[in-house]
């Protein structure tokens, strides 16, 4: 075995990987084919999270020696760091194959095992490491965590101060210890072996969230809480998601139980309301208390710079919440506890970015936090300003606020399920990464945005249209109906339209070319135009699926009067000054021409001109509905008639 190879396994096992590759570059410089130098440097890059490089380095052990086993451990180790647990448990299995009497091969297939969750395999695994060498401590150490996740605590803290005889200075057992005990729920003793595991090692992560842990778990009530999250924890996924809808049911029942049987409900409640504040608790137990380890002289230090980050911002949705709460107890106005809630609700999915795993996980967190937080800010923002507003402002505001809330409320709940799925994802390199997730989460986010924007815009115009603005200053142009022109539109009246448009043909009509049969976006109804411009005449042939088949003729003048005559549903609105519209009940296009061409009072006529008749169709429409506005909007006579 050559000096570089030698010095790279003790610089490795000082956990110095930088140093280690260097070693191994020189000894490969010198044997190029040597596949225990390829193997030994794709664990350290691995280590050094530069897997691309790792990989390869594997693979080219592999291939060098198909029959030399710490290839195919290495292998196992980086496709075990990349997540590609099938991959690393098919590797180690290899390995155990080709080696069956290396403990650290067996300690390697119970750590792949014990990551997927399969304690029961991952003990067995670690038992049979230790029947090759009882004093393995990365066997023992795996072998105690199955054995805890097992329920057998007992016989895993005996495990672990067996280990812990043997080998006082090991790092790892004395934080498995600590976890033990927590376990036990005694977390004064778990502090001492978290401690003692963070001087040996200060960058031991199980040891640093075991002390955080540990610290909160001196409140009785979180300490009951960390009985219930470790209990979790040791669940398959299938039985967590058991647990979580099979709870949820329960309280949908008892629920309807309550509702349907009024002298059940008094006993019943007081569990409902249970479920609630533990479902809530479960939520926002763990940010808030690392949020008072922030506020913390002491606790602080024990927070990493994400949780520390973390816990900023559940202080200030904290903060937010309890400043609308104020103001809701000062004022009595409820919008703030609107406010309250959408700052409340906010705490879970901020908590959490940093509990998912680095990728698309975390980045789906941030991208749902990013849209709840746009949806709170728009319900808390509108409501503070109309607060302070009066009239068609104020309406509009509260309105937005309202369009806001719904969709942040029911994000909200979705995001419990969601969160409980993303954390317990460990993304596969290769697999979707963080940049298109924020490209896809981005454009959902993007698209979104738009689409409020535009629900807001026409939700404010109509408001304050309604609220009764002056229409002149909200629109630039008239109203315009939006026809959209298409052609081959189903008639359900079909065979009668034909008829009076053959009528009105014989009688010197034409059907508007170039813009076949119309539908009305605001009324859902069918229209065909056709006119008269020797007699200055427009017809109209109408279809609502409601009213049934519709026909009127009108003539316009040049000061600006308007006649129609028109066989359909009376019109209760008080028409505008200058237009009349008179009511032929059951007649036909062509009766109501001869009765417009009779009755028509004399003067200039305005001249019918086919490239104008759509313009003057919507402003026709336009007047009627500012004139409706200017008066305040219909009566409510006219809305019962309507």
């Amino acid at each position: 075995m050559n000096p570089h190879y030698q010095r790279a396994l003790m610089l490795f096992d000082q956990s110095r990987y930088d140093l280690a590759e260097q070693e191994l570059r020189q000894s490969l410089s010198r044997d190029p084919d040597d596949a225990a130098s390829h193997a030994l440097l794709g664990i350290c890059l691995a280590e050094r999270r530069r897997y691309d490089e790792a990989v390869r380095e594997v693979e080219a052990a592999v291939g060098l020696d198909p029959e030399f086993p710490f290839a195919f451990y290495a292998r196992s180790v980086v496709s075990a760091e990349l997540h590609h647990y099938p991959e690393a448990e098919s590797a180690i299995r290899e390995a155990i194959g080709l080696d069956p009497f290396n403990p650290t091969y067996f300690a390697q297939l119970a750590k792949v095992l014990f990551d997927q969750r399969r304690w029961s395999p991952a003990a067995e695994a670690a038992k049979q490491g230790l029947a090759l060498d009882p004093e393995h401590v990365a066997c023992t150490n795996l072998h105690a965590m199955a054995l805890v996740k097992l329920g057998h605590r007992t016989e895993a803290g005996e495990a672990i101060a067996t280990a812990l005889q043997r080998d006082p200075e090991d790092t790892n057992t004395h934080a498995n210890m600590g976890w033990t005990e927590l376990e036990n729920n005694r977390p004064q003793k778990a502090m001492v072996h978290f401690r003692e595991s963070l001087r040996l090692d200060p960058t031991n992560e199980w040891a640093r969230t075991g002390i955080i842990e540990a610290i909160k778990a001196r409140n009785v009530i979180y300490r009951l809480l960390l009985g219930w999250f470790l209990w979790m924890m040791k669940l398959s996924g299938q039985a967590r998601w058991g647990v979580i809808l099979g709870a949820y049911a329960g309280y949908l029942v008892l629920r309807r139980i309550a509702a349907g049987n009024p002298t059940l409900a008094p006993w019943i409640m007081p569990i409902l309301v249970a479920y609630i504040v533990f479902v809530v608790a479960t939520w926002v137990a763990s940010p808030l208390f690392n949020l008072v380890l922030r506020l913390d002289r002491f606790g602080r230090l024990a927070l990493s710079r994400e949780e520390t980050v973390t816990s900023n911002w559940v202080g200030l949705c904290v903060l937010g919440a309890l400043i609308a709460l104020a103001a809701y107890f000062i004022t009595g106005r409820t919008d703030y506890l609107m406010c309250a809630a959408a700052s409340g609700l906010l705490i879970p999915p901020v908590a959490h970015i940093y509990s998912c795993h680095e990728g698309w996980p975390r980045v789906a967190v941030l991208v749902m936090t990013i849209g709840m937080a746009g949806l709170a800010a728009v319900v808390i923002g509108s409501l503070v300003i109309a607060n302070f507003l009066s009239g068609a402002p104020s309406i509009v505001l509260h309105a937005i606020a309202a369009s806001a809330f719904l969709p942040f409320i029911v994000a909200a709940l979705a995001a419990q399920f969601g969160l409980n799925v993303l954390v317990n994802i460990r993304p596969r390199h290769g697999s979707l990464s963080a940049r298109k997730a924020w490209i896809i989460g981005g454009g959902a986010l993007a698209a979104g945005a738009m689409l409020f924007a535009l629900w807001s815009g026409l939700l404010t115009l109509g408001w304050a249209a309604y609220a009764g603005a002056d229409p002149p200053k909200l629109f630039n142009q008239p109203i315009r109906i939006e026809a959209a022109r298409r052609s081959g539109l189903t008639w359900e009246h079909g065979a009668e339209v034909a008829r009076e448009t053959a009528s009105l043909k014989e009688l010197g009509f034409h059907v508007l070319q170039g813009i076949p049969d119309q539908q009305d976006a605001v009324s859902g109804t069918q229209v065909r135009l056709l006119f008269h411009s020797e007699e200055s005449v427009i017809a109209e042939l109408l279809e609502n699926s409601t009213l049934g088949l519709m026909r009127g003729v009108s003539t316009a003048y040049d000061d600006g009067r308007e006649i129609t005559y028109y066989a359909g549903p009376e019109d209760p609105l008080k028409q505008a000054p200058g237009v009349s519209r008179r009511l032929v009940p059951g007649a036909a296009a062509t009766e109501l021409y001869s009765r417009l061409l009779e009755e028509r009072p004399s003067g200039n006529l305005r001249p019918v001109v086919a490239d104008e008749i759509i313009d003057r169709y919507e402003e026709s429409y336009a007047r009627d509905v500012d004139f409706v506005l200017k008066r305040g909007g219909p009566t409510a006579e006219e809305i019962r008639e309507i």
